[in-house]
C-alpha cells in the first residue's frame, strides 16, 4: 500500500574558509513541481516535499534522492551546500501529494560582487536568483547521459573538498570523462589492427625482448602497452572537445598537458605544491564544460 509522507530535507550553504577571506553561497527561497525549498536560517535551508511511498524509510530515500540531484546541479556552478542527513524527517499525511509551487520565477545570473562579512574578516556571499535552468534539469536529470551525471558526482566532490591535491585529480579526472563520453575515447595502436597483425608485432619485438633477457610476463605487459599507445597526447583529444564541442577556445594544449601531468603525480603519490590559482582555472573550465553538457548554460 502506498501512503503519502511529507519529508523535510535540511541543508547548509558550506562555508570555505581561507586566510583572508570566507565564501558562501546563497540561494532564494522556491518552489517547483512538489518541491518547496526554504531559509530557516541564513545558510541553513530545507527541501520539503510529499512522498508517495510505502513507509517512511522509502520516502526519506526518494526525497533525499531528489534534493541531492538539485545540490549537484548548483554545484556546477560552484555552489556547495550539504545535506543534514541526521535531521531528516517524514510525517504521515493524508491526501494526495500537493502542488508546493507559488513563487515566480527570476533571473538566473550568479551575482557574485556582493560583498558581506561572514567572519571576523571580509567574506563573499555569492547570491543566485531563481535556479530557473537548474529546476528544468532537475524535471529530466533520469534522461541525462550517464557520463555526464557521473561527472555531476565527481563536481560535488570538487566542490565539497578542502584538499587542493584531491580538487585537482578529480577535476582533471572528470574533465577526461567529459571529453571520452563526448567525443570519444582516444584511438589506440591495436584499435586500427587485426589479430593476425597484433601476433605478427609481438612476434616481431619478441627477439628484442629476449635479447634483453626480459622475462615472458613483462613482455607481455609491455606489449599490451604497445597497442594501447594513442595517436595523440591526452592534452590534445582534450584540447579538440573544448574548443570544438564545448566552445572554450581560451585554453591551450600546454596548459591542459600541465593539468594531466599534475594529475599523474598526485596519482601516483608524489608530493606536489599546487598553484591555487591554476587549480581555480582548471575547475572553471571543467565546471563551463559540464554545465553546457548538462544543459546548464542558457541557449545563445
Amino acid at each position: 500500500m502506498t501512503f503519502i509522507f511529507r519529508v523535510k530535507v535540511p541543508f547548509d550553504a558550506l562555508i570555505f574558509e581561507t586566510e583572508e577571506t570566507s565564501t558562501q553561497s546563497s540561494i532564494p527561497e522556491f518552489s517547483t513541481g512538489n518541491m518547496a525549498v526554504r531559509e530557516s536560517s541564513p545558510g541553513e535551508y530545507c527541501a520539503e516535499m510529499e512522498v508517495g511511498a510505502e513507509d517512511p524509510v522509502s520516502a526519506m530515500h526518494t526525497a533525499v534522492m531528489q534534493t541531492e540531484r538539485l545540490l549537484k546541479l548548483l554545484a556546477a556552478s560552484n555552489d556547495g551546500f550539504g545535506i543534514r542527513s541526521s535531521l531528516i524527517k517524514a510525517e504521515l499525511v493524508d491526501g494526495p501529494p500537493a502542488d508546493l509551487s507559488n513563487s515566480h520565477e527570476g533571473n538566473t545570473e550568479v551575482l557574485a560582487t556582493d560583498v558581506t562579512f561572514l567572519r571576523e574578516h571580509g567574506g563573499i556571499l555569492k547570491i543566485k536568483a531563481h535556479p530557473s535552468r537548474e529546476i528544468a534539469v532537475l524535471d529530466r536529470y533520469d534522461d541525462l547521459e550517464q557520463y555526464v551525471q557521473g561527472c555531476l558526482d565527481i563536481n560535488e566532490l570538487v566542490v565539497t573538498s578542502d584538499r587542493p591535491q584531491v580538487r585537482w585529480l578529480l577535476a582533471v579526472t572528470g574533465l577526461q570523462a567529459l571529453t571520452d563520453g563526448t567525443i570519444g575515447p582516444q584511438q589506440q595502436l591495436g584499435d586500427g589492427l587485426t589479430k593476425a597483425t597484433k601476433r605478427a608485432l609481438r612476434s616481431g619485438v619478441k627477439s628484442h625482448f629476449m635479447q634483453a633477457d626480459i622475462s615472458d610476463d613483462l613482455q607481455d605487459r609491455a606489449n599490451f602497452q604497445i597497442l594501447r599507445t594513442t595517436y595523440t597526447p591526452v592534452a590534445r583529444h582534450m584540447l579538440k572537445y573544448l574548443s570544438e564541442s564545448a566552445g572554450i577556445n581560451d585554453v591551450a594544449e600546454l596548459e591542459i598537458n600541465e593539468w594531466w601531468q599534475t594529475r599523474g603525480r598526485i596519482a601516483h603519490g608524489v608530493a606536489v605544491e599546487i598553484d591555487l590559482s591554476a587549480l581555480n582555472r582548471l575547475i572553471h573550465t571543467f565546471q563551463r564544460a559540464l554545465r553546457k553538457e548538462a544543459g546548464l548554460e542558457e541557449s545563445r
